[in-house]
C-alpha cells in the first residue's frame, strides 16, 4: 500500500472516493495518536465471510484488532496504544460505496 502516516489527534479517514472506491486498492494510513476513539459513519464494502473480497482492517501499535466488511456500521471503537493504522483493499470486482470513519484521540 501506499503507507502513510501522520500525527494527528482528531480528523477523518475515508476510501478517498465519494460515489463508489476503486478496483485493486491497496492503501494504509497511520495515525500517530494516544489512546484513540473511531466513530464510523459508513461501511458499505463487498461482503464475504471472511472479508476475503475487500475490507478494512483496523490495527493498533500493528497488531490487528478488526477486520471489517458488509454493509453494518460498526460501533465505536476505542483503541489502546500509541498508534492505529486503517488498511483498505479491494479486488477487481464489485465495488460498493466505502467508508468513512472520524477519529479522536487524547495525545
Amino acid at each position: 500500500g501506499d503507507g502513510r502516516v501522520v500525527a494527528a489527534t482528531s480528523g477523518t479517514i475515508d476510501d478517498g472516493y465519494s460515489y463508489r472506491y476503486a478496483a485493486q486498492m491497496d492503501t494504509s494510513l497511520t495515525v500517530r495518536g494516544k489512546d484513540c476513539r473511531l466513530t464510523w459513519s459508513q461501511l458499505a464494502i463487498e461482503w464475504h465471510m471472511h472479508c476475503s473480497y475487500d475490507a478494512v482492517v483496523i490495527k493498533s501499535d500493528g497488531a490487528v484488532v478488526e477486520k471489517l466488511c458488509g454493509y453494518s456500521v460498526p460501533p465505536p471503537m476505542q483503541l489502546q496504544g500509541g498508534s492505529f493504522t486503517v488498511e483498505f483493499t479491494s479486488d477487481a470486482s464489485t465495488q460498493k460505496a466505502g467508508f468513512k470513519v472520524d477519529f479522536a484521540c487524547s495525545a
